[in-house]
């Protein structure tokens, strides 16, 4: 009979000893459960995330493509209203970029916390310590793609930046 099925059948408090019979803290089975799957469920919003980020900056780049157009055709002293709409949609999705990754750097930090946690609350149970190798991978793979985003949002404020010096959208 698996441990499961036991503590289905029989209410057993296991008191704080993992499934290797090892004393975890206050932690019992229920409660180390608990913690790797909201670490999992963090783990998960972290990625999707990321995800709408990526779609997110593709539309930023397809913008700044229309914009960089404006700047190349405009003359001098030529203002287009299309141009300063474009201009002004850039400069707020870019401000909306860079507060969302200020804020998943932060959410980032909180999530190696919790997996470190995690880890040394099961450093002597091989179970559990195989429970956080997928999500220590994806979170890697995650974080090369946030990485990423925070480099080109960094590249859309120094765009913007040159734009507003040059007067463009003014």
């Amino acid at each position: 009979m698996d441990t499961q099925s036991a503590k289905d059948t029989v209410d057993i408090d296991l008191g704080g000893v993992s499934p290797c019979g090892e004393v975890i803290g206050d932690l019992g089975d229920d409660d180390m459960v608990t913690v790797l799957t909201g670490m999992k469920l963090n783990l998960a919003f972290f990625s999707e995330k990321v995800a709408n980020l990526r779609n997110f900056v593709m539309h930023l780049e397809t913008l700044g493509v229309e914009l960089e157009g404006f700047v190349l055709d405009r003359e001098d002293n030529d203002v287009d209203v299309g141009c300063v709409g474009k201009f002004l949609e850039f400069d707020l999705l870019c401000g909306v970029l860079g507060s969302e990754v200020v804020e998943l750097d932060r959410f980032l930090d909180t999530l190696y916390a919790e997996i470190a946690d995690a880890g040394e609350r099961v450093t002597s149970c091989k179970p559990w310590q195989d429970n956080l190798l997928d999500p220590e991978q994806c979170l890697k793979q995650s974080e090369e793609q946030f990485s990423e985003i925070k480099k080109l949002s960094a590249s859309f404020e120094r765009t913007l930046s040159s734009y507003k010096r040059g007067g463009i959208g003014m």
